[in-house]
């Protein structure tokens, strides 16, 4: 009816020749909000976790919300580390503003490609720290038990081996030289702290360190648990000691894990932890991700070794020794700590 109606107005107003001119002005006049064929439409991409890289292959333009796209094929990749690589076929059509939601898969274990040592995700926790009634045999500098919480980060599955030391220093310190896959051992904090640094990640959030004293007891105990030693009371089936070592360190992984799949926890070498050993250090009772950080003459080392009684394999015991020297128990454990905002175009 409308139509119509003007079109017998304009017949009136522009007689005769005029009238097949309306037919090309009708679209514009009815349809000014039209989608042109070429019009660019918008990629909103919403991840859980937000934090997160993405890419959209076929375009050199870095994603932000709104990417303003031709219509046409695309693929769209989002990473973040500990989690599986999404990868999803899209099409943009002219003018569209597309909506996607992605849920990534958490990942619980990753290998470094170029060393292959295996990292366990340890989640974040809390726990009461220390020496408490269900332990016996407390020592003076593992009390008062007091709450810590620990964020979540990562955990080699093992002690750093010789074949990865040797793959990144060039050399091999230790006594036993007697496979790739014995534990590193004679290894200094001070020498512990440069194979940090060689330890290069190619991801940019991952920071690999020492463990703190929190975190290495609190993974130790399978997640902040009353547990003795790592994994369980059979000392025997847990790990390497003065009772069943027979004068030597062992290859890696042949002894029972912890509830989070960590090996040789209790014993075979000393592992080095980032803290200076303060005698006292449990009555500051910090309990946010606490590591202590006073200029030592000791730096923390747990586990026990090899050579060690039953008594210094517990979780709770807490080792020490001068940085800057080399001992034949000592070796270490690497972990990665991710901060969560960083190599993100989300956020």
């Amino acid at each position: 009816m409308l139509m119509g109606h003007y079109l017998r107005l304009f017949s009136a107003l522009f007689p005769g020749r005029c009238l097949p001119a309306l037919f090309l002005l009708l679209p514009a006049l009815f349809f000014p909000f039209q989608v042109q064929a070429g019009e660019s439409g918008r990629l909103f991409v919403y991840p859980e976790p937000e934090a997160v890289r993405i890419t959209v292959l076929e375009t050199e333009k870095e994603y932000a919300p709104g990417l303003a796209l031709s219509p046409g094929d695309y693929r769209i990749r989002i990473t973040k580390f500990g989690y599986r690589d999404y990868q999803k076929a899209i099409f943009i059509e002219p003018g569209q503003n597309l909506d996607l939601f992605v849920e990534l898969e958490k990942k619980n274990e990753w290998t470094e490609p170029e060393t292959g040592l295996e990292f366990v995700r340890i989640p974040s926790g809390c726990f009461q720290m220390g020496c408490g009634e269900w332990a016996a045999g407390c020592d003076a500098d593992e009390s008062p038990v007091h709450r810590v919480c620990v964020r979540e980060f990562w955990m080699s599955r093992h002690e750093v081996t010789q074949g990865v030391w040797l793959r990144l220093m060039g050399q091999n310190p230790s006594r036993f030289q007697k496979g790739e896959r014995y534990p590193v051992e004679q290894v200094s904090w001070d020498m512990a702290q440069d194979f940090i640094q060689a330890f290069s990640i190619a991801e940019t959030a991952v920071r690999p360190r020492l463990p703190t004293e929190a975190e290495w007891e609190f993974a130790a105990r399978g997640g902040g648990k009353e547990a003795i030693y790592a994994g369980g009371r059979d000392i025997s089936a847990l790990g390497w000691y003065t009772g069943n070592s027979r004068g030597s360190t062992h290859p890696v992984g042949k002894k029972q894990a912890n509830p989070l799949g960590l090996y040789d926890m209790s014993g075979n070498v000393w592992e080095w932890c980032l803290d200076a050993y303060q005698p006292n250090e449990y009555k500051k009772g910090e309990p946010d991700n606490p590591v202590s950080a006073d200029k030592p003459l000791f730096r923390v080392r747990r586990g026990g070794d090899w050579t060690s009684e039953k008594h210094k394999l517990r979780t709770l015991y807490r080792g020490r020794y001068p940085p800057d020297l080399q001992f034949e128990s000592n070796g270490l454990r690497v972990v990665l700590e991710v901060d969560q905002d960083k190599e993100s175009n989300t956020k």
